[in-house]
């Protein structure tokens, strides 16, 4: 994501992102791999390295923690929250990718792993009390979305150095009307959807609601198309997140409304128009498309939290 005129690097917060793996067995929900850490039992997770995504992220702390390969199945949450810095979460769903035994010799990450159930883990000492409200959670069988909700890219060379770095989190608004999407053109003439760089740093739903009531008082946030993650390559990188969100708006006297933001002129473009527009993001024009064509997964605005919401 193009960086114009530094205002991403100037709406930069520190934060950590971090990515967290719950491990079942296929088709059995009631049994978990857990980790022995030196301060109690866990999950598989980690911080996300220089120059990496959090699917890779998940991954590999899986291997490191807990021994064994996993393949991800889908994505249960995705967390976000300001406490004077950002703490930027996923929770994936995977299953064991072999039958690699779990790790049994202690190092430098863990000193074991095991499959648990929920009544198992309760009677050991835990490194946090959350472990045991995620894997109860996941035995009541919460939804999983895609994996094709959460955008990124691995970078050629990745620093496994603790990462320590600024993030900007982003948003960009799909307001839909009628299989319309509102586009804007602002002052350059450049064609786009409403789009914000969080500042000041709040919960970003509240920030991405604040920016929606800025263009339509009327509408409401009703899903998640994706998350778009730019990974730091070294200490001195923001990393960047995009949420791209979709807007519901009523329509009025049976057609979509007239909305007016100075310095913006602004369309109702339908699929046929949508696919001509010009100067737009290539991701928001394709993004846009699929929504109206529906061949894009819209996943329940619910699917973010803050990281202190109920399991």
């Amino acid at each position: 994501m193009a960086d114009t005129g530094g205002e991403q690097r100037r709406a930069a917060v520190n934060g950590v992102m971090v990515s967290l793996c719950v491990v079942t067995p296929p088709n059995d929900a009631h049994s978990f791999v857990s980790v022995r850490e030196r301060d109690g039992w866990y999950l598989p997770a980690g911080r996300v390295d220089y120059g990496e995504t959090f699917p890779t992220g998940a991954v590999r702390e899986t291997l490191e923690e807990a021994g064994i390969p996993v393949n991800l199945e889908g994505i249960l949450r995705i967390q976000h929250s300001f406490v004077g810095f950002h703490r930027f979460r996923v929770i994936f769903l995977a299953h064991p990718a072999d039958n690699t035994p779990l790790k049994t010799v202690p190092d430098e990450e863990t000193l074991e792993a095991r499959w648990v159930t929920t009544e198992e883990l309760a009677t050991k000492r835990l490194r946090s009390m959350e472990v045991l409200k995620i894997f109860k959670w996941v035995e009541r069988g919460p939804p999983v979305y895609p994996l094709s909700l959460f955008w990124g890219q691995d970078m050629d060379l990745v620093d496994h150095e603790k990462v320590v770095c600024k993030i900007t989190f982003c948003v960009s608004l799909l307001f839909t009307c009628q299989d319309r999407i509102l586009i804007i053109s602002e002052g350059d003439g450049a064609c786009n959807v409403p789009h914000g760089i969080m500042q000041p740093s709040c919960f970003i739903l509240d920030y991405a609601t604040q920016l929606m009531k800025s263009w339509s008082s009327t509408s409401s946030l009703s899903g998640v198309v994706q998350v778009r993650h730019f990974p730091p390559r070294v200490k001195s990188d923001i990393a960047v997140v995009e949420f791209i969100l979709t807007c519901t708006t009523p329509e009025v006297n049976g057609a979509p409304p007239t909305i007016t933001v100075s310095g913006c002129t602004t369309s109702w473009a339908a699929l046929p128009q949508l696919e001509h527009t010009t100067g737009a993001p290539a991701h928001i024009i394709s993004l846009a498309s699929g929504l109206l064509s529906r061949q894009i997964t819209v996943c329940p605005i619910s699917t973010i939290t803050e990281e202190a919401s109920a399991y």
